[in-house]
């Protein structure tokens, strides 16, 4: 329905700039936002809207630390450029090149790594594990079955509401992190396939990935943090950026054409295999899409 779709874009973009621009506290303009709905929209999209109001103007269920999060701080690059991680020999390639490196990723054969124009990245604080279900709960007035496994089946636009509850809660900005600045937190300039090293044999201690998930979700932290003091950059769940910043985003599945159409989702899942998890690599979902097997971690800007 095309008055939906419009709305929808509206929507999203208007609940990104309250997250990128808005000062503290935002639940307000939101609601606002969330209260435009035109007449003639459809009643599911009512309704749906109508239950995200109803989420913002409810108190979490309990208080919210800004310790439970878990932040750490990552250094800002004056120059810094998505995909800049890849070793310069595979830079610019088609992947399909190098057996050597990805044998048996059939699933990326073809796929070109472009670097993009460097940027400035200020430094910022970026949560040292995926928002689990937990918190995800308290402050979003949903079911949880384990508190401590990351929350899923979430889709952009309610992380971006949990973004938006979270900072009023906290008196600070919370979003999430842009695409070059999980890149930077996953690896600097360091030119490594992951967080931790570019030794592949390495990864099942860092990384809940198909390999030895058995394709099932593992608690948040529970294998090892990386140098940065991050856990589960590699594997677990997918998780998501902000589409603002993310000029031109390598991805491996981009959805339908569409302005809003792709919100690039970064570091593999508990069903990838390990080339998916490599740091510059991405996937990506519909803004108001959601999968089992992708999340988010926040960051908090300085």
């Amino acid at each position: 329905m095309r008055i939906d779709d419009a709305f929808r874009d509206r929507l999203v973009l208007e609940l990104e700039r309250i997250v990128n621009e808005s000062p503290v506290p935002r639940s307000a303009a939101a609601i606002e936002v969330l209260s435009s709905i035109p007449e003639d929209c459809s009643n599911q999209l009512r309704g749906q809207v109508l239950a995200y109001r109803k989420v913002l103007s409810e108190a979490p269920k309990r208080a919210v630390a800004l310790e439970e999060i878990g932040l750490r701080w990552v250094d800002g690059e004056s120059s810094f450029a998505t995909g800049n991680l890849i070793d310069p020999r595979y830079a610019n390639k088609d992947l399909s090149q190098f057996d050597e490196i990805f044998a048996d990723q059939r699933w990326i054969k073809g796929t070109t790594v472009r670097r993009l124009a460097p940027e400035n990245i200020k430094g910022f604080f970026m949560s040292n594990q995926e928002v689990d279900c937990g918190l995800f709960a308290a402050v979003m007035h949903r079911s949880c079955i384990d508190d401590d496994l990351p929350v899923t089946n979430v889709s952009y636009v309610e992380s971006l509401l949990f973004c938006i509850k979270l900072s009023d809660r906290l008196g600070r900005a919370i979003r999430l992190p842009t695409v070059a600045e999980w890149e930077l937190a996953a690896g600097g300039k360091g030119g490594l396939l992951y967080s931790f090293g570019s030794d592949v044999s390495e990864l099942p201690r860092y990384a809940n990935f198909l390999a030895n998930s058995n394709e099932r979700l593992a608690k948040v932290k529970s294998r090892l943090e990386d140098s940065g003091g991050f856990f589960d950059l590699h594997g677990n769940v997918e998780e998501m950026t902000m589409r603002g910043g993310q000029r031109d985003a390598p991805a491996l599945d981009k959805p339908k054409a569409g302005a809003l159409s792709t919100v690039i989702t970064k570091g593999g899942s508990f069903q990838s295999d390990a080339g998916a998890l490599i740091i510059y690599l991405s996937n990506g979902l519909a803004p108001f899409d959601s999968r089992d097997d992708v999340g988010f971690r926040i960051v908090a800007p300085n």
